[in-house]
C-alpha cells in the first residue's frame, strides 16, 4: 500500500486543548510507514515548541503572527486596526497557498476557526484527483 500524505496546518490562534489533540495525532502518525505527515505552522508557540522537543520537522511560514491580535474584543474596540491587520496579511497568502499546493495531500487536518479562513480557502474547494 502506498503511503498517504497528510497535511497538518496549525496557526497559533487555536485554543490550547485543540493543540494538544493535534499533537497527539502528530505523534501517532509520525514515523508510520503508511503515512507521510507534513506540518505547516504560521506561528511559533506551544505547538511548534513541542514539535521541536520531539524532533518532528515542520514548515514555518512567517507573516501571520499578527492574526493573533484579532479577538472579539479588538474587533469591537479597534475595527480599523483589525482590518489593517487582515489587509497586511493578504500579501503573504500566496506563499502559504504555495506551500499547501506543493504538498499535494491526500488529507488535510486544519486546526483553525473562521478568522483564518482566507489562509486555507482555496484548498477547501480544490478538486479531488
Amino acid at each position: 500500500m502506498a503511503s498517504k500524505t497528510i497535511l497538518i496546518y496549525q496557526n497559533g490562534t487555536s485554543g490550547g486543548g485543540s493543540k494538544r489533540s493535534l499533537l497527539s495525532l502528530v505523534k501517532a502518525l509520525h514515523g508510520s510507514p503508511d503515512f507521510k505527515v507534513q506540518i505547516i505552522a504560521t506561528n511559533h508557540g506551544w505547538f511548534t515548541s513541542k514539535l521541536d522537543e520531539l524532533s518532528i520537522p515542520y514548515d514555518y511560514v512567517s507573516g501571520f503572527e499578527n492574526l493573533l491580535t484579532i479577538t472579539r474584543g479588538n474587533i469591537k474596540r479597534h475595527p480599523l486596526r483589525v482590518l489593517f491587520t487582515i489587509a497586511s496579511t493578504i500579501p503573504r497568502l500566496p506563499a502559504l497557498w504555495g506551500r499547501f499546493a506543493s504538498v499535494a495531500p491526500n488529507c488535510m487536518v486544519i486546526n483553525e476557526g473562521p478568522r483564518e479562513i482566507l489562509e486555507f480557502l482555496p484548498f477547501i474547494f480544490r478538486r479531488q484527483a
